[in-house]
């Protein structure tokens, strides 16, 4: 949007850390149907261990974009001292993707050592795992996810009986 002079409306949501602060605005245009529309997170304030998901080339930053997949919604967002965590979805996708910012000293962006994460990484989790929501605390985080129900198996002849039955 800003790119062609177009303004971003104001924020939908803000969310703040330790030392600094994140908002989340609309990115789409405002004729987009519902399940089309996406957002963008901008983040100002102390950066030092990367909790504004961009670089770490300055301490303090002043409002701009994090760096996250384009064209997706923001489900849930958390932050948490030095760390952010994001549900997102991609326009047209029905999966639910966890990313991950900032501080890993304590292993709080689920990365393979206790490196700082920035920008965005995205977490992993095991197959057939959906993720509903995160959370984060001073130097923790949580997801609460769910698994999909398997389908029972049915033995020859009883998918027969069963409509029989019915």
């Amino acid at each position: 949007r800003q790119a062609h002079g177009t303004p971003y409306p104001p924020p939908d949501g803000v969310v703040c850390g330790h030392d600094f602060t994140i908002l989340v605005v609309r990115d789409s245009p405002d004729w987009f149907a519902p399940e089309e529309e996406s957002n963008r997170l901008f983040c100002c304030g102390e950066n030092g261990r990367g909790q504004c998901g961009r670089s770490l080339q300055a301490s303090q930053q002043i409002f701009s974009a994090t760096k996250l997949p384009r064209n997706s919604a923001t489900d849930s967002l958390s932050c948490g001292s030095d760390h952010c965590l994001a549900v997102l979805q991609r326009v047209g996708h029905r999966k639910r993707e966890v990313w991950a910012w900032g501080s890993n000293l304590h292993g709080q962006t689920a990365g393979a050592s206790t490196a700082t994460a920035c920008p965005a990484v995205r977490v992993r989790f095991p197959r057939g795992v959906r993720v509903q929501s995160v959370w984060c605390g001073f130097s923790s985080s949580a997801a609460i996810c769910a698994t999909r129900a398997a389908a029972p198996e049915l033995a020859p002849g009883e998918a027969e009986q069963r409509d029989a039955d019915d």
